[in-house]
């Protein structure tokens, strides 16, 4: 209908939009989560999963051990797991759940 175009920055437009989302979150329907975003680097934009196409990689899965000493002074360690070994040196920290 080309009567009836709209321009996505029109003022208008714009509030429109702005008030269906403040609706929409105030009726519970928007929400923030933790999810994965598809993301393209080149457009810098978010992609729809339909746009993505999952493919096997062969690639290495490192394991080390990180020393550690109980409070009795006896030594152990902690072995973790990564793919990316060159991001080790940047480690500040490792979370381990109590059970």
């Amino acid at each position: 209908d080309w009567d009836r175009t709209r321009f996505t920055l029109d003022e208008g437009y714009s509030q429109a939009v702005l008030q269906a989302f403040v609706t929409l979150y105030d009726r519970g329907f928007i929400y923030r989560g933790k999810r994965m975003v598809n993301w393209c680097p080149g457009t810098q934009t978010a992609i729809s999963d339909e746009e993505v196409t999952m493919k096997p990689q062969q690639g290495f899965l490192y394991k080390l051990r990180y020393e550690l000493v109980e409070k009795s002074g006896e030594k152990t360690h902690l072995e973790i797991s990564t793919t990316r070994p060159e991001t080790i040196m940047g480690d500040t920290a490792v979370a381990v759940h109590p059970e």
